[in-house]
């Protein structure tokens, strides 16, 4: 990534005009220091504890800068949000005025599609992930991709691995579909589940093509879906544009407390993948036997936290767990069921044999 040139990228053309003019957030005199009695930012010291009291302005760099410990990229790069959601937000408002088209490959997460909407853009949705057994191939699948693509397409979306059918996508492929775009549009590559897989982050691919930035999370592999605590990672030129529809101070200090012990902590992660992973491989033997019984048509099951069923009774298989009082997620003609603890590992496992 280069730290040069201070000429527009090329992606920063395809932005609203209108956040040309907006800068991001900045905070003078609001860090406490001692000697200086803090009046200017109308903070009234009623609680006994400060943390409440005062405006959090240092968590959000505090959260950065912890992020790059956990992420391993530098802090210039990293736009904290609540969530990937928010993220998400962020990027359709910055690139996509009314009735520009946002590309998404379909079935995936629905957060691309909600926000599509919400802010007025079009979501062009595209078959693209398979829900069933035989697939086709990653050049034909970003073949209809590019059929797709047009002078209105701002944003493409990409989750890898993909969420519910737990695919990886190809990443020469990959690569071979940003350079047809060629800033473009910016293609985004949502990385919530990217600690289950063996495969890299290819949020080294923004260090090549400043028109790609990725998304990460806490909320998956670091146990920490409470904190609301996710990030975008990118040129630091389209991370400060970005930073401009920040609000002035989205974190709180327990949430910028939180993310320093995991921070402290990333043994800890890797310990919670590895036993995703050994409970994931005892689910998918139960799987093999339902499919061999005729109970399953498919499943699917990728380095993620979750498998995705296509039960031959979709009502049935409901009701099954509805009895043993397991919430899974309906999607349409499939069941994602995610992975659970060691604890409540054998719940899953005697419901799936009363399917």
């Amino acid at each position: 990534m280069t730290k040069n040139s201070h000429a527009p990228l090329a992606i920063l053309k395809r932005a609203r005009a209108s956040l040309r003019t907006v800068t991001p957030y900045r905070f003078q005199n609001l860090q406490s220091q001692e000697g200086r009695l803090r009046l200017n930012w109308n903070e009234p010291p009623i609680l006994d504890s400060e943390n409440w009291s005062r405006y959090p302005a240092e968590a959000v760099a505090s959260i950065r800068h912890h992020l790059s410990t956990i992420w391993n990229t530098s802090e210039e790069h990293i736009l904290p949000t609540r969530g990937a959601e928010e993220a998400i937000d962020y990027i359709i408002r910055a690139f996509c005025e009314h009735d520009d088209d946002v590309l998404i490959p379909t079935p995936s997460f629905h957060a691309y599609t909600r926000s599509a909407k919400l802010n007025g853009a079009r979501p062009i949705e595209s078959a693209f992930y398979s829900l069933s057994a035989a697939s086709s191939t990653w050049s034909s699948r970003f073949l209809d991709l590019k059929y797709q693509f047009t002078d209105r397409t701002k944003v493409v979306f990409f989750c890898n691995p993909n969420n519910p059918t737990g695919e990886v996508i190809d990443p020469n492929a990959l690569i071979e579909f940003i350079q047809f775009v060629n800033d473009r549009a910016l293609i985004v590559v949502d990385e919530a589940y990217i600690e289950f897989s063996p495969l890299d982050s290819v949020q080294r691919l923004s260090q090549r093509f400043s028109n790609v930035v990725t998304l990460r999370s806490l909320s998956k592999a670091w146990g920490a879906a409470g904190l609301r605590i996710g990030g975008i990672i990118g040129h630091p030129d389209v991370i400060r544009m970005l930073s401009s529809l920040s609000p002035a101070m989205p974190f709180s200090h327990p949430q910028a407390d939180a993310v320093a012990v995991i921070a402290r902590h990333i043994e800890r992660m890797h310990e919670r993948v590895q036993a995703v992973a050994e409970a994931r491989t005892r689910v998918l033997s139960r799987l093999d036997r339902l499919k061999e019984n005729g109970v399953l048509e498919i499943y699917l099951s990728g380095p993620t936290n979750f498998v995705l069923l296509k039960p031959k009774a979709m009502n049935e298989a409901i009701q099954t767990f509805e009895e043993h009082r397991i919430d899974v997620r309906i999607l349409n003609t499939a069941l994602r069921v995610t992975i659970p603890n060691k604890q409540d590992l054998e719940r899953l496992i005697h419901c799936l044999d009363a399917l």
